[in-house]
């Protein structure tokens, strides 16, 4: 981005000033960014840098660092002096401790590669960091940037993470934060070895391919550090280690665990249990549960101010216990007929769901039905268990929900309510997620479906989607089930770009009754709550009818995955025509619909109890889901377990989780999973 100088006054210590070039100074918006990340640099410990000590936004802007004595990690390689085995390793700890340091900072790099790291005397220095994020650099010739005209000039094509190329060729919501930064460190750890990028060198548009699709090629270096890097180069950015995981496991205080690894459940044992004492009443049954009293469990079952038995009466002691023994016995025989088979018994205090201290369900905007599905569910297990805490997580929708399930340290204990057909496309990495499949996703049960809502006021002229084309919208919230449908219908089925305004439903309705929109697309059960509240303040709306565009779509969905999947696609039920009543909105007239299945998804990884669990309560339970759509009183019903799950592809697209299958296998429930 610049010219670097050495610069030296009155005997000082020296220090590198690094003037900015023109053509980066007359970009839009430069010199706010550049002010920007510099104040982040500056909150970076300067162990692990070049301290930032002077810098100027006026017509030349310049920033001062400290001279840092020694070559960059490039020129040390390119002039035949590589690093040994040992060497390499340390340098891999220096480079990963300045991560962590910069990214406790609230900084991301993103730029990170062998040029911008200097061997210092004492250790490798990061520089550069977060400056590369503000420039925008002045469009490259067709033959520089390999005919993509927005990949952005500070971009190191073979240092760039997947996300990163993905943004810079297609534009979409990819997030460019510390794991795109751990791309890096593995591709210059080794280069620091080999004196190779992990795909080589090349344009953009060489190595574009080789990033998001291809593996690395890490021969060279040695096993224990092979391991490492190839978890910090997963091409999924939730899967990789983050800084702190990469020195714990390079300094052998974490085992470098595959990135893909299933969990095992550890079952947390109850308390041990201690017969109490006779007190002339019976005992207290609360004890046997391990409420122990005193340290290490030192008096247990001795009522508060009963003093202990003396030493000195064995006999009639031993009488005693071995009478309630076999009382206790009979109760417990009694108990374990009664009660289902577990671990720690279900009514136990402390009785937990599998190794779930924690579950976290991830649904959907707050007050949304998947919002109201989650604390249908998060009831049932709070019932059973206790034990285990459930938080129940608004969230932007399906979208965020999936990507939230890719947290590698808390996918175990953790669901999402989603829409399915959406659910497909993470799987496969196709349109909101293009190229970055999420294959271990996996289906635990069905719900209901979302019925698409195309909203328009009462007194709005427009009367199908099609007069929506060349107007301005509210397709919901980034990473939503919403966003994703309207862009099949939009874009696949009209063929058209409506000017498109994200955001939540409420601010949505908001939007529509002041006239700032002209329509609303949202995708959600009926009735939806914040739109029956919208219509009690006074909003008059329409439904444009959609069922007519249902064979369209339907089509849509087999051309795009027969053509993606070949011989693994599998037909089926995937969008249907579902009313909106008369009686969900009031006064609105009803409407046929399209509507689209969901249902909860886990990580594959995610507790088998849990999964279990889940299954059955969606099957034995799923009038605790229709009340939570509909009320208690109003008689209508989910389709049943059997029928969504035997008639529907989604099924096999996204297969179920291995717990959840062998629930409905005992049940005589299969996925359909023919294919044509």
């Amino acid at each position: 981005m610049g010219t670097v100088y050495y610069a030296a006054r009155d005997g000082a210590a020296p220090v590198a000033v690094k003037a900015i070039r023109s053509e980066y100074v007359l970009a839009p918006g430069f010199r706010g960014r550049f002010l920007r990340e510099i104040e982040n640099a500056r909150q970076v410990q300067p162990f692990c840098t070049a301290a930032v000590l002077d810098f100027d936004t006026g017509d030349t802007p310049y920033l001062v660092t400290e001279y840092v004595n020694g070559p960059d990690l490039r020129q040390q390689i390119t002039s035949g002096v590589p690093l040994s085995e040992h060497d390499t390793k340390r340098f891999a700890i220096g480079v990963a401790s300045a991560l962590r340091a910069i990214h406790n900072a609230g900084v991301v790099h993103r730029d990170l590669k062998p040029a911008n790291v200097l061997l210092a005397v004492l250790g490798p220095r990061v520089i550069d960091f977060g400056v590369a994020a503000a420039l925008v650099g002045p469009a490259r010739t067709g033959a520089d940037r390999g005919d993509d005209p927005d990949v952005p000039q500070w971009l190191t094509p073979a240092y760039m993470a997947p996300e990163q190329a993905q943004r810079a060729r297609h534009q979409g919501s990819f997030d460019i934060s510390r794991p795109a930064d751990v791309f890096a460190w593995a591709g210059v750890v080794l280069y620091a070895a080999t004196g190779r990028a992990p795909f080589g060198e090349g344009s953009f548009a060489e190595l574009f391919d080789r990033v998001v699709y291809e593996e690395p090629d890490l021969s060279g270096l040695a096993p224990d550090l092979e391991v490492i890097v190839r978890r910090a180069l997963h091409k999924n950015p939730y899967r990789r280690p983050d800084a702190g995981q990469l020195i714990a496991s390079l300094l052998g205080d974490a085992e470098a665990e595959p990135a893909d690894q299933v969990w095992e459940t550890t079952i947390i044992a109850p308390p041990r249990q201690t017969v109490p004492e006779p007190t002339g009443r019976p005992p207290d049954i609360r004890s046997l549960n391990g409420d122990a009293g005193g340290a290490n469990g030192a008096g247990a079952g001795i009522a508060p101010g009963t003093r202990a038995p003396e030493p000195g009466r064995p006999r009639r002691r031993r009488r005693a216990v071995a009478g309630l023994i076999v009382a206790i016995a009979a109760v417990l025989a009694l108990v374990a007929v009664l009660v289902p088979t577990s671990p720690i018994s279900p009514w136990h205090p402390y009785a937990r769901l599998g190794a779930c201290s924690t579950v976290n369900i991830y649904t959907g905007q707050h007050g949304t039905p998947y919002n109201a599905y989650g604390k249908k569910l998060a009831a049932r297990i709070t019932e059973r268990y206790p034990g285990t805490a459930v938080d129940v997580l608004a969230t932007n929708g399906t979208g965020d929900n999936l990507l939230r399930l890719q947290d590698p340290a808390g996918a175990t204990c953790a669901m999402a309510v989603v829409q399915l057909n959406t659910t497909v496309d993470a799987r496969f990495g196709v349109n909101q997620f293009s190229n970055m499949p999420l294959t271990d996703l996996r289906t635990v049960g069905p719900l209901w479906f979302d019925l698409l809502h195309l909203i328009v006021r009462a007194d709005s002229p427009i009367t199908t989607a099609a007069q929506l084309c060349d107007r301005t919208i509210s397709t919901g919230l980034k990473s939503s089930g919403t966003e994703q449908l309207g862009q099949v219908l939009f874009q696949n089925l009209l063929k058209c770009t409506p000017s498109k305004v994200a955001s939540d439903l409420p601010r949505g309705l908001a939007d529509l009754a002041a006239g700032r929109i002209d329509g609303l697309l949202w995708a959600g059960g009926a009735p939806t709550p914040q739109i029956v509240r919208a219509l009690g303040d006074g909003l008059r709306i329409r439904l444009l009818p959609l069922a007519d565009e249902l064979p369209a779509m339907m089509a849509n969905w087999d051309a795009a995955y027969r053509f993606r999947l070949g011989s693994r696609f599998i037909a089926g039920r995937v969008y249907e025509s579902v009313p909106v009543t008369s009686g969900d909105y009031g006064d609105v007239p009803a409407v046929n619909t399209i509507g689209a299945p969901n249902g909860l998804v886990v990580d594959k990884g995610a507790d088998p109890d849990l999964v279990a669990f889940a299954a059955r309560t969606l099957d034995i339970h799923r009038a605790d889901f229709e009340w939570a759509l509909w009320g208690a009183d109003d008689g209508r019903q989910f389709r049943s377990v059997h029928d969504a799950i035997s008639t529907s592809s989604l099924y096999c697209l996204v297969p179920l989780a291995s717990a959840a299958e062998k629930y409905y296998e005992g049940l005589g429930i299969r996925a359909s999973c023919a294919s044509r």
